[in-house]
């Protein structure tokens, strides 16, 4: 299967299954046994596709009367064409719309193949249609940067018409591809010679020193390294989390959502394998996956159990720090799953919420006095994050937020706005949106 005709497959199954675009890409390549340029091209054709697909349709629709009633295949073949021929300039205009009219005489109705081909040359032929007033009108910046009206329109409330459209541009850029390094067991500067002499291209973070960024399209699955646990993908907001927390050897800790366990293994490692790290999750194939993961990392300090938390905890003896990286609506990560975009609704974000709600409030009672809770979402959401955390706060006496401004990089310190909580944006230090709060339960 081509990469093109597999681009087509992931795509219809994202939009039509609700599957997610990176796990389907990770297997369906190695499954077709597409690496090298190939993946490179698969990955930015049907990512890219996901991320511009508003600004996509936009364009279609000037040339396709009745378009948004076209059946999900001949809109795909179009979307990705179009995408091919307005975002990759190493595509060459008359393979683009040669590919796609095959695309289309393959996969969609008769009575379309005419019009896909006659669509695609005019496209081709531009000009590129552009947007205008995307400085004065949430409309117009909503379809120039391809985000849904309702998101915009939540983010211009907290946001300058100026950094609303800086977030909107990063959204749309691409995340570095980044590896946490167990610097316990291996120097990440050594590390990053063993994948050159592997033919990986990397270089360090700029301001993590346990974190590497991988230039070279590469199945992290295949290398050695991840196979025996010394390299795992991760944000560097996500990778803040644990530094946060501070865990020590010897402590009892709950990881409360644990899977798939990166966060367990760093832990586990923090405190030198020594101590107690009870770590849950209520899906059966994602404890699985944690399970595999701590194996492979020579983790032996934690006890995996299936299970809501709140009924795997009630009747066991307080910890001495929890902590709770919740389920979220993930609204930080559309550079890494731009199907989001369109997935999300604006009622989700308080459905999310009060499960946040209900996880921290009865972990509380967990938690052992003067012990340390770390909450963390991938979302800058006030309702997930800062909002959620300061009505929790001020409805339990219990807890006092605490400062952790000294255990955070230089480049991060400017976002740490207010003591015990930091919400990070794409457009700000190049990572995924994030918030992290930390409390403590007062002796």
């Amino acid at each position: 299967m081509t990469p093109r005709t597999l681009a087509f497959v992931i795509l219809g199954k994202v939009l039509l299954r609700g599957d997610h675009a990176n796990e389907l890409l990770s297997r369906e390549a190695s499954r077709q046994g597409i690496d090298g340029r190939d993946r490179g091209f698969l990955w930015e054709l049907t990512l890219g596709t996901l991320r511009w697909m508003g600004r996509l349709d936009w364009v279609l629709a000037r040339y396709v009367k009745g378009y948004q009633g076209l059946p999900l295949e001949t809109k795909n073949v179009l979307r990705l064409s179009a995408y091919q021929l307005l975002y990759m300039d190493r595509v060459p205009p008359y393979s683009a719309v040669d590919e796609g009219v095959k695309l289309a005489k393959r996969w969609c109705p008769a009575r379309h193949h005419g019009m896909v081909n006659a669509v695609l040359r005019k496209v081709a032929s531009g000009p590129y249609p552009g947007v205008v007033g995307m400085e004065s009108s949430l409309e117009a910046a909503a379809t120039a940067y391809a985000h849904p009206l309702w998101l915009v329109r939540r983010w211009r409330k907290r946001l300058d018409m100026l950094e609303l459209l800086q977030f909107l541009r990063a959204n749309n850029g691409k995340a570095p591809f980044t590896l946490w390094v167990n610097s316990h067991l291996l120097e990440p500067n050594y590390l990053r010679k063993e994948l050159k002499a592997q033919g990986v291209e990397c270089k360090p973070h700029p301001f993590l020193e346990d974190i590497i960024i991988i230039i070279t399209p590469v199945d992290v699955a295949q290398l050695p390294q991840f196979s025996n646990g010394l390299v795992h993908p991760q944000d560097p907001a996500s990778s803040l989390v644990v530094k946060i927390l501070e865990p020590r050897p010897g402590e009892r800790i709950l990881d409360a959502c644990a899977a798939p366990g990166i966060k367990t293994v760093q832990m586990a490692w923090a405190m030198g394998n020594q101590g107690e790290i009870l770590a849950c999750d209520v899906h059966p194939a994602r404890l699985t996956r944690m399970e595999e993961t701590l194996k492979r990392s020579g983790v032996t300090i934690v006890e995996p159990i299936l299970g809501d938390v709140v009924d795997v905890v009630r009747d066991r003896e307080p910890f001495q720090r929890i902590l709770l990286d919740a389920p979220c609506s993930d609204l930080g990560t559309l550079r890494r799953h731009p199907e989001l975009k369109w997935r999300r609704k604006e009622g989700d974000i308080a459905l999310f919420a009060e499960k946040q709600r209900r996880l921290f409030t009865s972990l509380v009672d967990r938690l052992a006095p003067g012990g340390i809770m770390v909450y963390s979402v991938c979302s800058p959401e006030p309702e997930e994050g800062e909002a959620l955390v300061e009505e929790i706060l001020k409805g339990d006496h219990r807890l006092e937020p605490v400062d952790f401004g000294h255990l955070l990089p230089e480049a991060i310190r400017p976002y740490y706005k207010r003591e015990g909580f930091l919400t990070l944006y794409p457009h700000c230090a190049n990572t995924d949106g994030f918030f992290i709060a930390k409390v403590r339960r007062r002796d």
